[in-house]
């Protein structure tokens, strides 16, 4: 005979949880929604048996497998805690974690940028050892290109069940991600850039002095007139108007040429380029497209002309660094990760302090002996 526990300590599941039509394409997330709610909603500072399964699935008129589903996820989330043979209990308010740690912060992290961008792979790295010493976990969240447009991204981000999440230079739509989080309790510290201004960051990056030291450099040292933009997707669009801004200040022609595959190739053709045009790579996607597709004609460019690698330097396996000409913008990686590590401290003492303003770095003439 199966054991029946006493759920006298919450409501009668009738006046619990109105009954509401699920979407017919979307019950999961529809009983996911409601059995959040309703936990949110009766969650005390201790544990309590919860409603079982089979009663949520009839009541909600839902398949038995899409409850499990949905309790599964809030499982993951730290609202509910599923005992085998046993039943299901709503944690309390009070509950503690097995884990010595003072708290979790998740890290979406693009995978292609991880794979092919040295200063992303670095700030991963260093921003896991400084947050430690506080005892602050960091949770590397991995990611493919459009899968944070999803809704899913969001449910996804929440099962990892962190107290924060920081975002490195998100996007425009990430936005959306950025205030449901906000209202489902998980905080946003952003490491953005001021050429997005609205991008409510709480660490931003002044790339302005960076580009006031290169452009007179290309023009009284280098003779440039004239820059190439290299435009890659839609988001590149606000740094691209920045940067021209401050170009026409210097006396210099931006001219914006769309990515693509051929476009090394079709700027080193037979045609040559004016000596006094140099090359200027924003996007990700665009500066590795310019940099890997076509190796022999980057090489022909880089040789005679000026290449501006305006956030991150692409792992480049088969470029003799002697054969650039090119200057790097690069993060201030050691100044991000103190000021996100003083950001967070302070949030976690109750603190609101000021956001943080850092510096882009330039490097002139730039040379690595390593680019892998």
């Amino acid at each position: 005979m199966s054991r029946k526990f006493d759920r006298t300590e919450l409501p009668a599941l009738e006046t619990a949880l109105p009954v509401t039509p699920a979407p017919g394409d979307n019950k999961l997330r529809h009983a996911v929604r409601e059995l959040r709610a309703l936990a949110e909603r009766l969650r005390t500072d201790e544990n309590l048996p919860f409603y079982s399964m089979r009663v949520l699935a009839k009541h909600l008129q839902l398949p038995l497998r899409t409850v499990a589903l949905a309790i599964e996820q809030l499982e993951a989330e730290g609202l509910l805690l599923r005992l085998r043979g046993s039943h299901t209990k709503l944690l309390g308010k009070n509950a503690q974690t097995m884990q010595k740690i003072a708290g979790v912060i998740g890290m979406p992290v693009w995978i292609f940028g991880m794979r092919h961008f040295i200063y992303r792979r670095h700030i991963a790295l260093l921003m896991g050892d400084a947050l430690w010493q506080h005892a602050i976990s960091i949770d590397t969240i991995l990611y493919w290109e459009y899968e944070d447009l999803d809704q899913d991204f969001i449910d996804r981000l929440l099962r990892h069940r962190i107290d924060m999440i920081l975002w490195f230079q998100p996007l425009r739509h990430n936005l959306e991600a950025i205030n449901q989080l906000k209202d489902r309790g998980v905080r946003s510290l952003i490491i953005g850039d001021q050429e997005m201004p609205n991008m409510p960051a709480q660490i931003l990056i002044d790339w302005e002095p960076a580009y006031k030291t290169v452009l007179p450099h290309w023009k009284q040292t280098h003779g440039i007139r004239k820059i190439i933009l290299v435009e890659g997707t839609r988001h590149t669009t606000p740094r691209l108007r920045f940067f021209e801004e401050v170009a026409s200040r210097h006396g210099i022609v931006c001219v914006r040429q769309q990515s693509s595959p051929e476009l090394a190739g079709q700027l080193a053709g037979a045609k040559p380029l004016p000596i006094s045009t140099a090359i200027a790579l924003f996007d990700d996607h665009a500066s590795t497209e310019f940099s890997l597709r076509n190796p022999e004609a980057f090489l022909k460019l880089a040789e005679r002309h000026r290449i501006l690698f305006a956030r991150d330097v692409p792992s480049i396996p088969f470029c003799p660094p002697d054969s650039l000409s090119c200057e790097r913008l690069a993060y201030p990686v050691r100044e991000i990760v103190d000021s996100t590590s003083e950001m967070v401290m302070a949030w976690r003492a109750g603190t609101e302090i000021p956001p943080i303003r850092l510096t882009g770095m330039v490097t002139l003439d730039w040379r690595n002996p390593s680019w892998m």
